[in-house]
């Protein structure tokens, strides 16, 4: 009887022991989150002074030959790229409230991870947007420009969601260091995002800075 009861104990002490909390998974996978969330907000800062004509702006000529892949310019200007950089900012703005009250009355993890993923899938879609669409009316920017604003939206969900986790998932003392460790993630995408996009667009084409954040994000 007393043999049983040690090998159970061993048995226990041995699965507490490679035990993980549950709260550090969650901690891990929120803070990756917020990393591919800054990776692909760098996509179109890398990839938008590429697109321009110069014909069309007031940009720096780019030397096509250190981007050999670079495909053909369009016709936007830079100002109308700006707005497109603008209008992503302006659905991350407007969501943070409202993905508040969700948050408290919905499960944080869900309002972190399904905007997350809608987003991906929008981010590997860019691409298609800006050159399949046909220019005519400039339709292909205003459905850039749409996409952009979803892919705001989306994106300001996060930081409500992420409070959210923390709030409902670590214990009142750990919280500084949780919190620290989760937007360290935050911080850290731009520069795996301008590191690896500017590599990526380099020897692939630019383009496919989009397809590679969509789907190593999935």
């Amino acid at each position: 009887m007393i043999n049983k009861e040690m090998i159970c104990k061993n048995e226990f002490n041995s699965i507490k022991s490679n035990y993980i909390p549950k709260r550090l998974i969650l901690a891990i996978l929120t803070s990756f989150g917020l990393l591919i969330l800054t990776v692909i907000q760098t996509n179109f800062a890398i990839t938008n002074s590429l697109i321009l004509n110069p014909h069309h702006s007031k940009d720096v000529i780019i030397d096509d030959h250190q981007l050999p892949y670079t495909t053909s310019k369009l016709n936007w200007t830079s100002v109308e790229l700006g707005y497109l950089n603008s209008i992503f900012y302006l659905g991350y703005l407007v969501i943070h409230i409202p993905a508040g009250f969700l948050v408290h009355k919905l499960s944080a993890t869900k309002i972190f991870l399904y905007p997350l993923i809608i987003l991906f899938i929008l981010n590997m879609l860019m691409p298609l947007s800006i050159t399949r669409i046909p220019s005519t009316y400039k339709l292909n920017y205003y459905i850039t420009a749409f996409v952009r604003l979803i892919q705001g939206l989306c994106a300001g969900c996060a930081f409500p969601s992420s409070h959210g986790i923390i709030a409902n998932w670590c214990p009142p003392g750990e919280r500084g260091r949780m919190g620290g460790f989760i937007y360290a993630g935050l911080y850290a995408g731009p520069v795996v995002g301008f590191f690896l996009g500017g590599f990526t667009a380099k020897y692939a084409g630019h383009y496919s800075i989009y397809y590679v954040s969509g789907m190593g994000s999935i």
